[in-house]
C-alpha cells in the first residue's frame, strides 16, 4: 500500500513538473549550444565534440517533445472544464519554444550533411508553427491581458526559426555553387579593372570591345549603355575612359562573358605582363586595400582569399590574375602571418557552413531582425513584468520558470548581437564603411582585449594528433558514432612555428618553380623526391619514394623515421610529430588521403608483420644512420613536408569542408594555402 501510494506521488510530481521540467531543460540546451556551438572552430578533443553533438541533436527533439506536450495540456486542461488564469502563463510558452527551434546563432549545423535538410526543417517549421498558434487560440478568447504577450515572442520565433532554415539552405550544396561563381564574379570585378587600365594591357580593351559586340550587337549595346544614336566608332571611344573601361568589366560579369576575359588574361604574353604590372603597382592598390586601416586589414585580405576559396570548394577554376593576386597578399607575409589569414579564412568558411554568423555579410536586413527579435524579447519581459506584480492570480512557480525564458531569452540576444559584433564578419563590415568613426571604433576593438575576449584567436584547433597503435587494450570510444572514433590518437601536438616555416617555404620555393599559364602538375606530383634530390640523396633513396606506390613509400618513411637513432633537435621532433599525424590521418581519417592510401590498405600491411614496408623501413632506417645526424633529420622533415604537401592537394574539397567540423586539419591548411599560389590542379 505505501508503494503504491509511493508511486501515486511520484505520478503527480511528475505531472505538475513534467511541462515545467522539459521547457527549462530546453532552455539550459540553448545556452549551452550558444556558449558552445563556436567553439568547436578551434577545440579538440572527443568528448567535447560528443557533447555538442548530443545536444545539437536534443535541443530540437526537446523542444517539439515539449510543445507537444503543452497542446495536450491546455487541450486537456479545457476539455474538463478547469481553464484558469494559472494555465495562461504556459499558453506563451509555445512562442518560446519555436524561438528555441530557431536555435543560437553560434549552431544551426552540425555537420555539412546537415544543411541539405534545410527542406525537412521548413516543414517542421510549418508544422510547429500550426501546433503553437493552436496552443495560444485556445487561450485567446479569454480576458486575460497575459495572451497578448504570445506577439511578441511569435514573430520572434518565427524569425529566428525562418533565419535558420534560410542559412541552412544558403550553406546546402546546390545554393553555395551559386554563390560560388557569383563571387568569382565578383572577385574579378574587384580586380580586373585596375589591371585592364594600365598602359601595359591598354591594347586588349578593342579585343573586349570585339567580344560585347559580337555577342550582343550593336543596339542592345548602346540601350545597355543608354546611348541614342552615334556611330560603331563613337561607341568605341567611350570605353577608351576610366569609367567606360569599368563599365565594360561589369557587363562582361552580369551578361556572362567572364570567361572570355580570362581566356584573354591568360595567355602566354599576358601572363607576363600582369606579373610586371602586380610586381611594381603593389597588391593594395590592385585588390582595393590601400584605404582600409591597417588594424583591420587582414579581414579584408582574408575574404577575398575566402570568395577565392568559395570557388574552389564548388570544384571552379580560379583565373591566373585571382590567384596571382592571391600570392602577392600571402608572400608579404612571413609564415605565421600568412598561416594566420588562412585561419581567419576557414573560420569564414566554418561560420558558412555551420552558423548564422555568415548573415553579417548582409548586414542591413541582419540588424533590422535583430533590433525586431531583441525589441520583442524585452517587450515580452517588460510587459510580463507589469502584468504580474502584486498579483496573486497566477501560479508563482510558472512566473519564476516565465521570468526564467523571457530573461533568458533576452540575454541570449544580447549575447548574441556583442558576438556578431565583434566577430570576423563584423570587424570587416565596420572597417569596410570608410568613416571616421567607423574607423576609430575599428581601431579601439582591434587594440583593445575585447576582440580576444569576444572573439578567440584562435580559429582552428592549431594542434596535430599523434598516432599511437592501442594494441594492448580496447580503445573506450571503440562502441561511439564513427565522426567521434579516434581511437589510435594518444596526444596532441602544438603546431609551431617551425613546422609552420618550414611548410611555407616548401609552398614558395614551389610557387617560384612554377610556369604559368600551365597548370603545375609535375609539380603537384612530387612527394620526397625534389627534397632528396636538393640534398644530393635521390639516387640513394629514389627506390623508397619514386618507385614505390604513395602507400608503401609513406609507411616505409613512418617505420624509418620511428626507427631512426634520434637526438633532441627541432627536425628530428617535427619529423616524427608529422609522421605520426599522417599516421593518424591514415587509420583515422582515410578519406582525407590519395585515393590508394586508405584504410584496407593499412590493414593489409598491418596484419602482415613480414610485408615489405617493415624490411624496407629497417634497411632505410640503417641507411639513413650513416648520415651526419642533423642532416639526416633535416631532410626528412622536408620529404614528410612533400608528402603533406602532395596528400593536401590529392584530397578533395568536400573532405577538407568536412574537417572543419572537428577543429579543422592542418591538411586542410596546407591545401588552401597551396591553392592561394596557384599550386592545385583548379588553378589556370
Amino acid at each position: 500500500m505505501n508503494l503504491y501510494n509511493f508511486y501515486g506521488r511520484v505520478i503527480e510530481l511528475w505531472n505538475g513538473w513534467e511541462l515545467r521540467a522539459m521547457i527549462l531543460l530546453s532552455l539550459s540546451l540553448q545556452i549551452f549550444l550558444t556558449i558552445t556551438g563556436s567553439r568547436r572552430k578551434y577545440t579538440a578533443g572527443i568528448w567535447f565534440g560528443m557533447f555538442v553533438w548530443l545536444a545539437y541533436l536534443s535541443a530540437d527533439w526537446f523542444a517539439t517533445i515539449t510543445l507537444g506536450i503543452l497542446a495536450r495540456s491546455q487541450g486537456g486542461s479545457e476539455s474538463k472544464g478547469t481553464t484558469s488564469n494559472a494555465s495562461f502563463i504556459p499558453a506563451f510558452w509555445a512562442p518560446m519554444l519555436l524561438v528555441h527551434l530557431g536555435g543560437p546563432d553560434t549552431i544551426t549545423a552540425y555537420s555539412v550533411e546537415d544543411n541539405e535538410l534545410w527542406s525537412r526543417h521548413l516543414l517542421q517549421l510549418l508544422t510547429q508553427l500550426a501546433v503553437a498558434f493552436y496552443v495560444s487560440l485556445r487561450s485567446w478568447w479569454s480576458n486575460d491581458p497575459l495572451i497578448y504577450i504570445v506577439i511578441p515572442i511569435f514573430v520572434s520565433g518565427v524569425i529566428k526559426y525562418g533565419e535558420k532554415i534560410w542559412v541552412l539552405w544558403c550553406a546546402s550544396s546546390s545554393k553555395l555553387m551559386d554563390s560560388a561563381n557569383e563571387a568569382g564574379i565578383h572577385v574579378r570585378r574587384q580586380i580586373y579593372p585596375e589591371i585592364l587600365l594600365h598602359q601595359k594591357l591598354d591594347d586588349i580593351l578593342p579585343q573586349l570591345y570585339e567580344i560585347l559586340i559580337t555577342e550582343l550587337g550593336i543596339d542592345r549595346l548602346k540601350q545597355m549603355l543608354g546611348i541614342e544614336g552615334g556611330t560603331q566608332r563613337g561607341l568605341s571611344d567611350i570605353f577608351v575612359t576610366e569609367q567606360g573601361m569599368r563599365r565594360i568589366v561589369e557587363m562582361l560579369g552580369t551578361e556572362g562573358f567572364v570567361d572570355q576575359i580570362d581566356d584573354i588574361l591568360s595567355s602566354e604574353e599576358n601572363v607576363r605582363r600582369i606579373n610586371e604590372i602586380l610586381g611594381t603597382e603593389g597588391f593594395d592598390k590592385i585588390s582595393g586595400f590601400n584605404n582600409i586601416i591597417s588594424e583591420a586589414k587582414k579581414f579584408h585580405e582574408a575574404c577575398f582569399l575566402f570568395q577565392t576559396l568559395k570557388v574552389l570548394f564548388a570544384d571552379y577554376t580560379v583565373p591566373f590574375p585571382v590567384h596571382r593576386i592571391s600570392y602577392g597578399i600571402l608572400q608579404s607575409k612571413d609564415a605565421a602571418g600568412a598561416f594566420k589569414l588562412i585561419e581567419v579564412e576557414l573560420g569564414f568558411m566554418f561560420d558558412v557552413l555551420f552558423t548564422k554568423v555568415m548573415t553579417t555579410v548582409c548586414p542591413r536586413p541582419r540588424i533590422i531582425l535583430r533590433f525586431i527579435t531583441f525589441l520583442s524579447s524585452v517587450s515580452a519581459l517588460v510587459a510580463f513584468s507589469s502584468m504580474t506584480r502584486n498579483s496573486h492570480t497566477y501560479s508563482k512557480i510558472d512566473i519564476i520558470v516565465a521570468y526564467l525564458l523571457l530573461f533568458g531569452a533576452t540575454v541570449l540576444e544580447i549575447y548574441s548581437a556583442i558576438l556578431m559584433i565583434f566577430s570576423d564578419w563584423g570587424m570587416l563590415w565596420l572597417s569596410d564603411q570608410r568613416k571616421p568613426l567607423a574607423d576609430s571604433i575599428s581601431r579601439v576593438i582591434c587594440s583593445s582585449r575585447l576582440l580576444s575576449f569576444f572573439s578567440n584567436n584562435k580559429k582552428w584547433k592549431a594542434s596535430i594528433a599523434q598516432y599511437e597503435p592501442k594494441n594492448s587494450r580496447e580503445s573506450p570510444c571503440k562502441h561511439l558514432p564513427k565522426i567521434f572514433r579516434t581511437g589510435n590518437i594518444q596526444s596532441w601536438e602544438d603546431v609551431g612555428c617551425d613546422l609552420k616555416e618550414l611548410i611555407f617555404k616548401r609552398v614558395l620555393d614551389m610557387r617560384s618553380r612554377c610556369n604559368f599559364p600551365l597548370v603545375p602538375y609535375k609539380l603537384l606530383e612530387e612527394r620526397g623526391d625534389h627534397a632528396l634530390r636538393s640534398k644530393d640523396c635521390l639516387e640513394k633513396f629514389e627506390w623508397s619514394v619514386v618507385l614505390k606506390d604513395f602507400h608503401e613509400s609513406f609507411l616505409i618513411w613512418h617505420i624509418a623515421v620511428n626507427t631512426c637513432v634520434g637526438q633532441d633537435s627541432i627536425h628530428c621532433n617535427m619529423s616524427r610529430s608529422l609522421s605520426r599525424y599522417m599516421m593518424y590521418l591514415w587509420s583515422d581519417l582515410p578519406f582525407m588521403l590519395p585515393k590508394e592510401l586508405g584504410e584496407p590498405k593499412y590493414k593489409q600491411i598491418g596484419q602482415n608483420s613480414e610485408g615489405s614496408a617493415l624490411s624496407d623501413g629497417d634497411e632505410l632506417a640503417k641507411s639513413l644512420n650513416l648520415l651526419q645526424s642533423e642532416q639526416k633529420w633535416e631532410m626528412i622533415s622536408e620529404v614528410l613536408v612533400e608528402m603533406l604537401t602532395y596528400s593536401a592537394i590529392q584530397c578533395g574539397w568536400k573532405e577538407h569542408a568536412r574537417a572543419l567540423q572537428g577543429g579543422g586539419e592542418l591538411l586542410t591548411l596546407v591545401a588552401v594555402l597551396m591553392a592561394h599560389l596557384g599550386l592545385h590542379g583548379q588553378c589556370a
